[in-house]
């Protein structure tokens, strides 16, 4: 009897532990599950001398999945979206030749298919692209018909452009606009099918000024070296290098245009364009503005080779979001060109794409559109990326402190993260706090900007250097000048000696 009651009481005991052990998984998982993605996060190091991919926690986790079996209405190849002023979210489907307007719960306000033009009916043909300015007005790249259209936001026609009559673009030119931007005047910036000398600037008035931004012709070393000792006529027949095409345009708060190359080659994929077609994009990160370099051990490598950018969108604090069509991946830079973090994926989960064609910022809110798909996934941040631009945010606007304890919590949750000791390593350099800032500035690996190398560890090591030296400047001197007196006391002690020795020796 003793025996069968022990054998329970056994029993009994490995049940309870069991469902303990249970109990703790659940709470593990769900203290972890918000933290789970289909897909890895990282960012760059460049510590060792060889640029190595370096873990961090999701910046962004998807949140929501807007099909059309959600926003009741069909959807058949989206290609591209934009908010307006009014927070809705306008969506155009190249296959249904219509647009579909959408409010912040993604419930359908309306669909515009068609619009009165001299009291007929038209409608779009294959449009590709849209953009929606602040008074709420939309403007449609009409591609099929060669023409961008200018609607109100309840989508009656306001004006067309078609073709601009103009000697700089001939007979014979073909235009189809792909994407559009407009600035606060009302000027347009068009991406045209196939064309390499730039962004088209159209005038309200449908005048045409111009072709900005021109991207500049790649052309190889070992091609140039071939054409120097080619003859006249082999390099008559050598092709002609032709610039990189744009992909996409966006205007940012600022009313620069953050345009993005269609090719893999380009020198430089991601531009800032001020208004007479200059790039002023601020380079000063780890690694270049490329997109991606190297991938972490745990992503399998596929045969694709390096990021090809096909939308751009950026944020009022500067920091701007490129879309990676190659690898379905966005690269989120701050606006000194520095790469906060990279995430996202190709894949059939939730979170990753097929083929991702556009990429809009609303608030905390990052929309991803895939076009095959026809969806659109919803990001929304995590603290991670919270604490970095919580950190930012206090450090332009010189807060200090406040900047500080927030990179302490970011560090916390990524102890790695170089960017993060970068920017404390900055702070006590404004407060003139040099050991700390050189410490800080050694773990962030950040010796100086490219240009005077006089800022980071450079600048903090130089300040200590002017303080030691400040400090025992007088004691050195004035050892210094014991020194010269005690060295020409010796040499005149010596210099007797040796005069008496010689007066003995002569007596003798």
């Amino acid at each position: 009897m003793n025996k069968e009651r022990k054998n329970r009481l056994a029993e009994f005991a490995v049940k309870r532990i069991l469902l303990l052990f249970i109990i703790l998984g659940v709470l593990i998982c769900e203290k972890r599950v918000f933290a789970y993605t289909p897909y890895d996060s990282y960012t760059y190091s460049n510590a060792t001398g060889t640029i190595e991919a370096i873990p961090t926690p999701a910046p962004y986790i998807p949140a929501d999945y807007i099909n059309s079996d959600r926003i009741g209405t069909e959807l058949s190849r989206p290609c591209d979206f934009a908010f307006g002023p009014d927070g809705n979210l306008y969506v155009i489907d190249s296959n249904l030749n219509k647009i579909v307007v959408l409010n912040r719960d993604f419930k359908v306000v309306k669909e515009i298919k068609s619009f009165k033009r001299d009291s007929k009916d038209e409608g779009f043909n294959n449009p590709q692209g849209l953009f929606v300015d602040s008074t709420g007005q939309i403007y449609v790249c009409d591609t099929g018909n060669g023409r961008v259209l200018m609607l109100n936001n309840e989508g009656e026609l306001i004006s067309v452009y078609t073709k601009p009559d103009s000697p700089l673009l001939g007979a014979d030119y073909e235009y189809k606009p792909v994407k559009i931007a407009v600035d606060s005047s009302g000027t347009l910036y068009v991406i045209n099918t196939n064309e390499y000398s730039g962004l088209m600037k159209i005038t309200p008035q449908g005048r045409f000024v111009g072709f900005i931004g021109s991207n500049k012709a790649i052309v190889s070393p070992v091609v140039k070296f071939w054409k120097k000792i080619m003859s006249e006529t082999q390099k008559k027949q050598l092709l002609s290098f032709v610039p990189v095409e744009y992909h996409n345009i966006s205007m940012d708060s600022e009313g620069f245009i953050y345009a993005v190359s269609a090719t893999k080659s380009g020198e430089n994929p991601i531009r800032r364009i001020n208004l007479s077609g200059t790039d002023i994009l601020i380079r000063n990160g780890y690694v270049g503005v490329k997109g991606d370099l190297v991938t972490p051990k745990t992503i399998t490598k596929d045969t694709k080779s390096g990021s090809v950018f096909v939308d751009i969108c950026s944020s009022g604090n500067g920091n701007y979001f490129a879309l990676d069509s190659n690898y379905g991946r966005i690269f989120v830079y701050n606006q000194e060109g520095f790469l906060l973090y990279v995430f996202g994926g190709r894949g059939v989960q939730i979170g990753t794409f097929t083929t991702p064609s556009a990429i809009e910022l609303q608030d905390d809110r990052l929309l991803v559109l895939d076009e095959v798909n026809a969806a659109i996934t919803v990001f929304k941040k995590t603290q991670f990326a919270n604490l970095i631009s919580q950190a930012e945010q206090h450090y332009y606007q010189g807060n200090f402190e406040q900047s500080k304890r927030s990179w302490n919590e970011v560090l916390k949750l990524c102890s790695t993260y170089e960017f993060g000791y970068l920017q404390l390593g900055k702070i006590y350099l404004q407060e003139k706090d040099y050991f700390n800032a050189m410490r800080c500035f050694k773990l962030g690996n950040y010796r100086g900007d490219k240009v005077t190398f006089m800022t980071g560890y450079n600048k903090a090591y130089t300040e200590i250097r002017k303080i030691w030296f400040s400090k025992y400047l007088a004691v050195m001197v004035l050892g210094g000048l014991a020194l010269a007196v005690i060295v020409s006391a010796y040499r005149r002690f010596v210099s007797k000696r040796r005069k008496k020795q010689g007066e003995g020796h002569g007596k003798l």
